[in-house]
């Protein structure tokens, strides 16, 4: 059973117009096939993972401008998690453990338009947990931005900007069977998009550029990412 509680109260003053809200919402995360039934280490009797989260904020808005701040803590049980039974002989097994993971932090959206033409946006997240200087793979600091402006009538140019602060992850080593934590390196990524349409035609002509700077970065040890990208295209619409 899972559920989620979610109130909210919205009132104006003058232009401005105001919502303070809050949510409880429960959920689970079944474990995968791979965890259940591996030969040597599936374990059948796993129980799913769950999770509460508590959210609380409060949003501003006038004309075309809005801010949103919201501060949220989320709990986790029975972890699923691969465990060494017998380090000797290497017996291992997937199995819920005890500890309860605690993450809490805090949200800032924005976006606002300036000169009737240039739309800008951005968010700000700061995410902790208990004990722990780094979350795998979430990072404790995390921005994103974007700006749009119609450069004529039907021509719009999008530039993104993210940055990702390091973040801990952790693989397997065949070599010693055991996991080795690693700790990935901060990033920033900056892309530039484009797309013209048609006054008359439902026809619209984009490009853009991923990766604008050729940032060298790690989503998940072990796996690699794409350096400076360029696509170019049509769209038809019939």
């Amino acid at each position: 059973l899972v559920y989620n509680f979610n109130p909210s109260y919205r009132f104006s003053a003058g232009e401005n117009t105001f919502k303070a809200y809050a949510s409880y919402s429960t959920a689970y995360i079944t474990p995968s096939l791979f965890q259940l039934y591996a030969s040597g280490f599936g374990n059948e009797d796993l129980a799913p993972e769950e999770n509460a989260t508590l959210e609380a904020g409060l949003s501003w808005s006038k004309n075309q401008s809005s801010l949103v701040v919201t501060v949220f803590q989320r709990e986790e049980d029975n972890l699923v998690q691969f465990v060494t039974i017998d380090p000797a002989t290497f017996t291992s097994q997937y199995q819920n453990v005890e500890e309860q993971l605690t993450a809490r932090g805090v949200e800032i959206m924005g976006q606002t338009q300036l000169f009737d033409k240039l739309n800008v946006t951005a968010n700000y997240t700061f995410t902790e947990r208990d004990n722990v200087p780094q979350l795998r793979r979430i990072p404790k600091h995390k921005v994103n931005a974007s700006a749009r402006i119609e450069a004529f009538k039907g021509a719009f140019l999008t530039a993104r900007y993210q940055y990702n602060h390091e973040r801990g992850d952790a693989f397997f080593d065949l070599n010693t069977f055991s996991t080795q934590n690693v700790e990935l390196e901060s990033y920033q990524l900056v892309d530039l998009d484009a797309t013209y349409k048609l006054p008359t035609k439902e026809v619209t002509f984009f490009g853009g550029v991923a990766n604008l700077l050729d940032e060298d970065f790690q989503e998940a040890v072990g796996f690699q990412t794409r350096g400076r990208t360029y696509k170019v295209g049509v769209r038809l619409g019939f």
